[in-house]
């Protein structure tokens, strides 16, 4: 067994364009075992998963006409308007 290894090593090693269309080989042969593998699984039947009751949050009427209704309205300070550049305090 180690005189085989021995003989591929030093082949790959005389040769080093042998490296690069052995890996290319090896490359080819795992994507083609895993394809045949995917096919082969997708044959049997899937496992059913155990379904989860879904839990929704209810919103009470009352609270939720409050929730999407409500405008946030900031009151600004008389003083704080005359300080602001620009501002125009005559808008009618």
């Amino acid at each position: 067994m180690s005189e085989i290894y021995e003989n591929v090593l030093n082949f790959l090693m005389n040769n080093p364009n042998n490296i690069v269309v052995a890996v290319l080989a090896v490359s080819i042969a795992i994507v083609f075992i895993s394809i045949v593998y995917v096919l082969l699984q997708s044959a049997e039947p899937p496992i059913p998963q155990a379904k989860k009751p879904k839990i929704e949050k209810k919103i009470p009427k009352h609270e939720s006409t409050t929730i999407m209704g409500k405008t946030n309205k900031v009151k600004y300070t008389k003083e704080f308007l005359r300080r602001v550049k620009g501002l125009d305090l005559d808008l009618k």
